[in-house]
């Protein structure tokens, strides 16, 4: 475990298990209709970081350090929701999405992030949406990452765009054209 990491005891389970009962019963369901008519259940929740737990011996991996990382750089507008499992035989939490940002939560001392909640899930399902959510997406290309630094104005990037344009160097993400610049990464 990493050092300054929160260890959470089961010092007064029942306190702990109302405190998880009244977040779930003040959460918001929020119905979405999707692509093919099929409604939508979702519950949101403010979980207080205290009551989330994430589950190594079954499927998460170990914190690595970048969270020390994480934890230096936090900024809450950064935070998307987690995605956890309310395991209400136990009364806890767990992090099926989010457990890094969970650690770094911990190391901040904040008090509550805000969560997507599923209502007892087997440990089998929080698996197999585990894998879902961390499949599921393909990294940026360095081209793709190129475009929104330029964006949002990364000064590197920006410096680079700007070296191009002077030059007549056009940055594509394609082969073949003359006086382009083809490798961002190499550039930075």
């Amino acid at each position: 475990m990493l050092q300054g990491t929160i260890v959470i005891n089961d010092v007064d389970e029942k306190v702990r298990k109302n405190r998880a009962r009244d977040v779930i019963r003040n959460a918001k369901e929020i119905v979405s209709i999707g692509l093919h008519g099929k409604e939508t259940k979702k519950i949101i929740a403010l979980v207080p970081v205290s009551l989330i737990k994430v589950d190594h011996a079954a499927y998460q991996r170990e914190e690595k350090k970048h969270i020390i990382k994480m934890s230096k750089e936090w900024d809450d507008s950064q935070c998307t929701m987690l995605l956890v499992n309310y395991r209400s035989s136990e009364g806890w939490f767990y992090a099926i999405d989010g457990q890094h940002r969970t650690v770094a939560a911990n190391i901040l001392g904040i008090e509550y992030l805000p969560c997507e909640i599923f209502i007892d899930l087997s440990v089998e399902e929080e698996a197999k949406r585990f894998l879902y959510y961390n499949t599921g997406t393909k990294a940026l290309s360095p081209f793709d990452t190129f475009k929104a630094n330029i964006c949002w104005g990364e000064p590197n990037d920006v410096a680079i765009k700007k070296i191009c344009d002077r030059h007549g160097v056009a940055i594509i993400d394609r082969k073949g054209k003359q006086k382009a610049l083809k490798s961002v990464t190499v550039v930075r």
